[in-house]
């Protein structure tokens, strides 16, 4: 069952998702009280500082909007930094303990490259950790259809199996419109509907095709984890290409602190947004 994956006693090890959750939460929270740095996480353009590129996954907050000011906009800060953390949280205590720490690392940095690769590409302003998680998508759809032709309608009483066909049908129906009706600003949203909707979510696309790939090429470690009874013995055999990506994680959480630790003491400006910061 897929509840079995989020079973407490199995393993209590500090792992991927997790820094990444905590990562998430210590560049997010003070932008929200603090908008200007934004402009030292972001990902505006023209990038002012070479980490934006990978700090930009992190950060869920709004430029020039602190969250204790009025307005409908600020609003979606919080859900925005709580939704991508749960979507994160969910696929990655099933991806990660079914491929194994290097494993998720690999497709997370992966989708990090085409992320910003397509940020700069495009041109076009981008922040928060969708662009990632959608890579695990399709991974994580392959996971519930596997377990569904395993055990059926068992699934039907698994609540974490439920999350996930409903966190499926959020990032894959709902998400995409409501991108388009956000970019689109207009009475006439619905025109040309099937075309806008791939255009305005050109992040989400790559990524999806991106976790499609990786679904195909480890189709078989994923059948074979699902197969195996899941075990106390199991989930704490750890490779030396795990403990390796979980010390980078940590590494680049490290980072960021410092980063954050330095723009506190008046090293790093951060109180101006350029003009030419294209949003």
């Amino acid at each position: 069952m897929i509840s079995d994956f989020f079973n407490p006693k199995i393993s209590k090890e500090l792992n991927v998702t997790s820094i990444f959750i905590i990562t998430s939460i210590i560049v997010s929270i003070p932008t929200l009280f603090f908008p200007g740095l934004f402009l030292i996480f972001g990902g505006l353009l023209p990038i002012k500082y070479p980490w934006q590129l990978l700090t930009f996954i992190f950060e869920h907050g709004w430029p020039n909007f602190p969250l204790l000011q009025s307005g409908i906009r600020n609003l979606i800060l919080i859900p925005h930094l709580v939704g991508d953390m749960l979507v994160l949280w969910y696929c990655g205590q099933i991806i990660e303990k079914i491929l194994g720490s290097s494993k998720f690392f690999l497709i997370s940095i992966t989708g990090i490259i085409v992320y910003a690769a397509t940020f700069i590409t495009l041109g076009i302003h981008a922040n928060g950790f969708s662009g990632v998680s959608w890579v695990y998508g399709p991974i994580l759809f392959f996971i519930l259809y596997s377990q569904w032709k395993k055990t059926k309608t068992k699934n039907l009483k698994d609540i974490f199996f439920l999350f996930g066909v409903g966190a499926l049908f959020i990032m894959w129906a709902f998400m995409p419109i409501f991108t388009y009706y956000l970019k689109t600003n207009t009475s006439n949203w619905n025109e040309n509907l099937p075309l806008g909707l791939l255009t305005s979510n050109p992040f989400h696309v790559s990524a999806v095709i991106l976790g499609i790939l990786f679904t195909l090429i480890w189709k078989k470690n994923i059948l074979k984890k699902l197969n195996q009874k899941i075990n106390q013995k199991n989930e704490d055999q750890q490779t030396k290409a795990d403990n390796w990506a979980i010390k980078i994680s940590l590494a680049m959480l490290f980072f960021v602190i410092l980063i954050l630790a330095l723009t506190i003491a008046g090293l790093i400006p951060y109180n101006t947004i350029p003009e030419s910061a294209k949003y």
